[in-house]
C-alpha cells in the first residue's frame, strides 16, 4: 500500500468555505499553508477565477480552484489530471501511485458535484487490482475516528466508486522540496 505520507486525519468544520480546504488540513502542506476566511475567497477573485460577488459568499469550490489558491497563497504548484469518466481515473493509477511515491500529498478529486480526497492507493502490479483510501470531506460531526471509519467517511473504495458518467478533476499538489 502507498499512503499519503504519515496522514493524521483531523477533521474540522469548514464554515462554508468549500470542502477542499478541509482536505488540505490533513496534508503535509498544512505546515506551510495558513488560511483565513477572507484570504481564501479573495485569492480566487485576485487571480481572475471568480468575480467580486464570490468574496464573502458560501459557494463551493472545486479542485481546480483549490489549485489556484495553493499557487496564489502559498506558491505551491500542482499537477492537474482531467478525466472524462471513472474508468479514466483507474487508467491513471500508475501516475497516481507515482505521485504518492514522489510527492506524498493527498490528491483532491472532484466530479459529479462531489469532492473527495485520495489518501492512498493499494495497487497490485501483477493483477492490476486496485483500491483507493478515500476521505469524504462532507463529514461534519464530532472528531471521532470510530464513527468516521465505520460509517464510511474514510475507507477503502473499489474502482467502481468512481462513476462512469462523471468527469473528474484531480489535483496533485507538489510540495516544495524543503517541506516533506
Amino acid at each position: 500500500m502507498i499512503a499519503a505520507g504519515d496522514v493524521l486525519i483531523v477533521l474540522f468544520k469548514h464554515y462554508g468555505l468549500g470542502l477542499f480546504f478541509k482536505d488540505i488540513s490533513i496534508s503535509p502542506l498544512q505546515h506551510i499553508v495558513r488560511f483565513n476566511k477572507g484570504l481564501k475567497l479573495e485569492s480566487l477573485y485576485d487571480c481572475g477565477d471568480k468575480d467580486a460577488t464570490f468574496v464573502g459568499s458560501q459557494q463551493w469550490i472545486g479542485s481546480i480552484e483549490l489549485g489556484y489558491c495553493l499557487e496564489n497563497m502559498a506558491g505551491i504548484q500542482s499537477r492537474v489530471l482531467t478525466t472524462n469518466s471513472g474508468t479514466e481515473v483507474i487508467g491513471n493509477i500508475r501516475q497516481l501511485v507515482l505521485h504518492f511515491e514522489t510527492c506524498g500529498t493527498p490528491i483532491m478529486i472532484g466530479g459529479g458535484m462531489l469532492a473527495h480526497t485520495i489518501l492512498g492507493i493499494d495497487f497490485n502490479e501483477l493483477t492490476g487490482e486496485s483500491s483507493f483510501l478515500v476521505l469524504d470531506p462532507h463529514y461534519s460531526g464530532d472528531e471521532d475516528l470510530h464513527t468516521i471509519i465505520t460509517r464510511g467517511w474514510c475507507g477503502w473504495k473499489m474502482p467502481s466508486f468512481w462513476k462512469q458518467e462523471y468527469f473528474y478533476n484531480l489535483l496533485l499538489p507538489i510540495p516544495p522540496k524543503n517541506v516533506i
